[in-house]
């Protein structure tokens, strides 16, 4: 069975994909940093019985502790829903959201790298389409990004096309929401 690694698992749209996976017959393990209490405890009734699920509390900023979770398992899957996640918060605290989104991102690149997991499915936003006007097409180049947390994702979202242009083995795929 392949092991699917779940980042921002407990989070609105990571936990709502965990129940499917479940349903799926997936056994899932889960990263989160448990921030959103709140968002936690509501989602862990959604997916019931936590005690068979793998998971981790750890900030992604940590290398060293993100590392543990690749030692300790062999993960074929990377599904990545972590990240801050406010647009008006990003535009009061904009190095917060390059500091933490980008950096959980590149951390978690790099051992993906290191440990030959090669898969990757990133929850990007459609706020990297800046004020272009719809409809929007999967080509169309980003224009005048209004706020940092889009910048965020339009930034990774280049860093994971360089690491898939240098690593043909790499695969990857960015969803981009308009309003989950």
């Amino acid at each position: 069975m392949k092991r699917i690694l779940i980042t921002g698992g407990f989070g609105y749209i990571g936990s709502h994909f965990v129940i499917k996976i479940i349903e799926n017959g997936y056994l899932p393990m889960i990263i989160d940093n448990n921030k959103n209490i709140i968002s936690l405890v509501e989602n862990i009734k959604k997916i019931g019985d936590i005690t068979s699920i793998l998971y981790y509390t750890i900030d992604m900023c940590n290398l060293h502790d993100l590392e543990e979770v690749f030692i300790k398992n062999h993960i074929d899957i990377v599904v990545h829903f972590a990240a801050l996640k406010s647009v008006s918060d990003s535009i009061k605290n904009p190095s917060e959201y390059y500091y933490n989104n980008l950096n959980s991102t590149t951390n978690l690149l790099l051992l993906m790298n290191k440990y030959k997991c090669t898969k990757l499915i990133f929850s990007s936003s459609a706020t990297i389409y800046g004020n272009l006007t719809p409809p929007f097409t999967e080509n169309m180049k980003s224009n005048n990004l209004t706020n940092p947390y889009g910048m965020t994702k339009k930034l990774i979202e280049d860093i994971l096309e360089d690491n898939c242009k240098y690593n043909k083995n790499f695969k990857t795929i960015s969803l981009r929401y308009f309003n989950p």
